[in-house]
């Protein structure tokens, strides 16, 4: 991952690298497709709320939450309003 990343439902910039890690910080609005996660990611959530599918269970996130979504696992990820989050993946 580098520089800025623009997809539909996610527009976030990585703001570091530590080790193997990468840190993106972005806002969700919308619906993020369906996807297969390349790295394990932790989603932290700063501002906002979001709804991760993982598996088919659902998790409701607040500010200070998290989900871990393991390398190879398919999720989707929504937010009603635009929300703050960070991403570190590795």
């Amino acid at each position: 991952m580098s520089g800025v990343i623009d997809v539909p439902g996610f527009r976030g910039t990585v703001i570091g690298t530590v080790g193997t890690m990468t840190i993106v910080r972005g806002t969700l609005h919308g619906e993020l497709a369906a996807h297969v996660a390349e790295t394990d990611e932790l989603v932290v959530v700063l501002s906002g709320a979001i709804v991760v599918q993982v598996d088919g269970s659902c998790k409701n996130l607040q500010p200070g939450d998290c989900s871990v979504i393991p390398k190879g696992t398919e999720h989707r990820v929504s937010a009603a309003d635009p929300s703050l989050v960070v991403i570190v993946a590795r």
